[in-house]
């Protein structure tokens, strides 16, 4: 990466400069020159600052510890494959990191430093000459005009400079952004877990009691038997589906809490309590497992019902929503009194539900995405260490693992996909009404209501991207073959 940015940035710099015609400092009046003057000494000091920050930090990474292996995979590595080598490799790969990463980053922060500066410094001296354009020439139009014409031909040939260099510093960038990305969700993995045994599970459970507490829920008996016996069938298998995900995370973390020999380059945890407490660490690390199983078995079952929950009550308060659409002309064909009160009673339902529904999935946006960073962290981890011989000896912990993670992942997809489905399904039910007998007043009501049931009910991040639960199931299952297949390649 340092062998290909830098050069570009450079080659990026360098042409940049070379196309713009760049005034001198003491090309506009005196107070301009004066503020760039300062200005650039604040440019010196950043730099220096940045060395200095970027000094610090590279050699504290380089000065050996006793869990370095833990952070770094080349140092793992070599001490894996090159034991007898291992302390002479692992200081010349200490010494070039030093000196690389230094280079590279204090070159890389100047790269975007200097030509943006500089071209501050310009548009203020651009800034001065078209502010005084009258000055002076008040009267002499073809002075102004010269001016004008100065100031407009150096400002497109700025702009035109400007605009080419950062479509190349686009690329730079997003380089730098990935790389910056995977070192902070390597970093943030351990703090992201903590945050989200802390903060996410009372977030989650204020969501779904603030959305129980204002919708009107209807008993199962509200609408027809061939519905109540549906909702019973359902609520059956939403129990059975609770017993099997705790089976599973109760099989998965008791397999975590285990102890095995690796468990000191898989647990940071667990290796800083053996490295600052060594006299204790039998006794730490016991009571540690213990906790965390209990914990993270409390935080993945009570996370999966927060979801689990609310979906499926919202699918039974649909299936009899549905079923009194259905219905809003049985033997009141005629009377549009009655036609007039179904439909407001609907309406109304269907207006309430629909607001705490959208009032819930906002709230569920920040707690699904916070779960969805926490998959993600915790796949690249999994899948990076697919590739180490270590886990020959954990091959129940990773099936294990992924068969807890996959079974409710799938689930709420599903569940939320049927949801999906159901409030789709209103508005098909809606249309498909005889409506055309009715007074102008219903069909109104009718056509207000057509309108409300437009709108999709589904997990919105942005205006353009939503959660597409058939996608994400498809996706899930793609990710889990590629690892098995890695896993299988990797142990044959």
């Amino acid at each position: 990466m340092y062998i290909v940015l830098l050069p570009v940035g450079a080659h990026t710099v360098q042409s940049f400069m070379q196309e713009v015609r760049w005034w001198k400092t003491d090309g506009a009046g005196e107070a301009v020159e004066k503020m760039i003057k300062k200005k650039s000494s604040q440019i010196v000091r950043i730099m220096v600052i940045n060395a200095s920050l970027v000094a610090v930090t590279s050699v504290a990474f380089a000065i050996p510890h006793n869990v370095d292996t833990n952070l770094f995979y080349e140092i793992a590595l070599f001490e894996d494959i090159f034991p007898k080598w291992a302390p002479v490799l692992t200081t010349i790969y200490r010494m070039q990191a030093f000196f690389v990463r230094l280079f590279g980053v204090v070159m890389s922060f100047a790269q975007f430093l200097y030509p943006f500066y500089n071209s501050k410094f310009q548009l203020y001296m651009l800034l001065y000459f078209i502010e005084n354009i009258n000055e002076k020439f008040a009267t002499d139009q073809w002075r102004i005009e010269q001016q004008l014409l100065f100031c407009l031909r150096n400002y497109i040939n700025f702009s035109k400079a400007t605009r080419k260099m950062l479509k190349k510093i686009e690329v730079v960038s997003l380089a730098y952004q990935v790389l910056i990305l995977v070192w902070s969700i390597s970093f943030a993995t351990y703090v992201l877990l903590m945050i989200t045994y802390i903060v996410l599970l009372p977030i989650g459970a204020d969501t779904v009691q603030s959305f129980m507490g204002e919708v009107r829920w209807w008993k199962t008996d509200s609408a027809d038997v061939a519905i109540e016996k549906m909702i019973k069938r359902e609520s059956f298998q939403s129990i059975i589906i609770m017993v099997i995900n705790a089976l599973f995370v109760g099989i998965a973390l008791t397999a975590q809490a285990i102890p095995q020999n690796v468990d000191k380059r898989v647990f940071y945890e667990i290796a800083l309590l053996e490295d600052i407490f060594p006299k204790w660490s039998a006794v730490l690390t016991t009571i540690h497992r213990i906790q965390a199983l209990l914990v993270r078995f409390f935080t993945m079952v009570a996370s999966f019902g927060q979801f689990l929950y609310p979906f499926y009550n919202s699918r039974f308060q649909l299936y009899m929503l549905l079923y009194f659409i259905k219905n809003i002309n049985e033997k009141s064909r005629i009377d549009q009194w009655r036609i007039e009160q179904r439909l407001l009673f609907c309406f109304r339902i269907y207006i309430i539900f629909s607001k705490a529904s959208r009032k819930m999935l906002k709230k569920i946006e920040v707690v699904s995405l916070a779960y969805q960073v926490l998959i993600l962290v915790w796949s690249i981890s999994l899948a990076s260490y697919v590739l180490l011989d270590d886990l020959r000896q954990q091959n129940f912990r990773f099936v294990s693992l992924s068969l807890c993670g996959l079974f409710m992942l799938v689930i709420l997809f599903q569940i939320g996909q049927d949801t999906e489905d159901s409030v789709t399904r209103i508005f098909d039910s809606l249309v498909s009404i005889e409506w055309y007998n009715w007074n102008e007043s219903n069909k109104k009501i009718y056509l207000m209501f057509l309108v409300s049931a437009l709108k999709p009910y589904r997990v919105q991040f942005s205006e353009n991207y939503s959660l597409n639960y058939n996608m994400a199931g498809q996706l899930l299952q793609s990710a889990a073959s590629v690892v098995l297949v890695v896993y299988q390649l990797n142990f044959m």
